[in-house]
């Protein structure tokens, strides 16, 4: 298998699984707007996009988030809710659904 049919197999792996996510713009989720376009945000993890993720390292505080809390999949970065700062994403994005 060539390493391009491999990359194309896990994004699309990875796009079936986040279709049904809701996706957050990063002040949905108490960020700094420059953090990116958002992330997908599941019960107990974010999704972003690959490419996205200086922006949201830089202008979102996850500097701090250790390797073993998020795992990049093809053209994704998926974050653990086994962190704090993630947790406070997902949360603060619960409460702006709960609050609307």
């Amino acid at each position: 298998m060539k390493l391009a049919f491999l990359l194309s197999d896990l994004d699309e792996a990875v796009k079936k699984f986040v279709a049904d996510l809701p996706f957050a713009k990063p002040e949905e989720m108490g960020l700094n707007k420059r953090a990116g376009s958002g992330a997908w945000v599941g019960e107990d993890l974010l999704v972003i996009d690959f490419w996205s993720e200086s922006k949201f390292v830089n202008y979102g505080g996850f500097e701090d988030v250790s390797p073993g809390h998020k795992r990049a999949i093809g053209s994704y970065v998926i974050y653990s809710a086994d962190n704090g700062k993630v947790d406070a994403c997902i949360k603060a994005f619960e409460n702006l659904k709960v609050a609307a």
